[in-house]
């Protein structure tokens, strides 16, 4: 037993040292959790419109009349089902702090290549037929929880590029005397040029492909794959709660640097139990993150009775 923990301690330990301190990670950890209020906020609605208790929703209608329900789940609209935008703003500015750059072009920059890469219309279904509505941003789908794996991917792509022409001075650069809000945003017109160009560039390439879009692409080649193999599963649930309380056992916060890779993949998971539980049905999804937090009452290992035998 001596000999592993030694093991862990001189050759595991480092490595899962600079993995926690990994810049990248930690910007999609932050960023996620710079994003939890406003899930808890979104919540707190579902909780008020789907209450478990027999009655709830006809006494609301009876209440407020018949409209109540989606009145109500607004902001759940506004925060689950454009969870995306937001992850892809928060990542970008968070890595973009990392480099000590202005993270608000990043934020920026990261959004509108999201949505550049993504569906700018929606279908309608009237009497049979099916009608494609242009110029529309659309709650749910690759927005929400679905397109979360490529605003991943899109905010650490387009802050490295950023970074990239920032560091090498590849920047309109503005006269003395000229208010420094002026010139942080003329020095993000070149390279913010040059990412929208490629961005567009990405989004032709995919359109003469059978995917049309990157989401299909990514989701359908990793996100569904890892939330069915690792994910939400029994083996991936036990590895999960394996490396965690591997990585305390050699004094390293195992929860934010597992959660910060793992938390991509449930949060899907998690949507889809909301989503259910929206349309009156049961959760079809056991293994998400708040399943975890239950496990974790007291600490790795559920040590809190160990607390109460001490």
């Amino acid at each position: 037993m001596k000999k592993i923990q030694a093991f862990l301690e001189d050759s595991f330990a480092p490595f899962a040292m600079k993995l926690a301190g990994q810049r990248h990670l930690a910007a999609i950890r932050d960023g996620f959790i710079s994003f939890i209020p406003f899930l808890i906020i979104g919540s707190l609605f579902i909780i008020i419109q789907d209450f478990p208790a027999p009655g709830w929703q006809e006494l609301q209608t009876k209440l407020f009349g018949e409209g109540f329900n989606q009145f109500i789940i607004l902001p759940k609209r506004v925060t689950y089902d454009i969870m995306s935008l937001y992850i892809v703003a928060s990542i970008s500015y968070k890595l973009a702090q990392s480099y000590r750059i202005d993270a608000f072009s990043a934020a920026m920059l990261g959004i509108g290549s999201f949505v550049l890469l993504s569906p700018i219309t929606t279908t309608l279904d009237i009497d049979g037929q099916v009608h494609v509505i242009s110029r529309v941003i659309t709650v749910g789908g690759w927005y929400g929880t679905n397109g979360i794996l490529v605003a991943i991917i899109t905010a650490l792509v387009v802050t490295e590029i950023f970074n990239y022409f920032i560091k090498k001075e590849i920047t309109i650069k503005m006269p003395e005397g000229v208010p420094p809000a002026v010139s942080r945003a003329f020095s993000a017109l070149l390279p913010g040029f040059a990412i929208i160009v490629g961005m567009l560039l990405i989004r032709l390439l995919f359109l003469q492909t059978q995917y049309q879009y990157i989401h299909e692409f990514i989701y359908n080649l990793v996100s569904l794959p890892m939330q069915k193999m690792v994910a939400n599963n029994l083996i991936g649930a036990i590895g999960t709660v394996f490396s965690i309380s591997l990585l305390w056992s050699i004094g390293l916060n195992g929860g934010t640097i597992v959660n910060g890779i793992m938390r991509p993949f449930w949060v899907p998971l998690q949507d889809a139990n909301l989503a259910a539980i929206e349309a009156g049905n049961l959760p079809p999804n056991i293994i998400t993150e708040q399943f975890f937090d239950m496990v974790w009452i007291g600490g790795a290992g559920a040590t809190l009775a160990v607390v109460f035998l001490l």
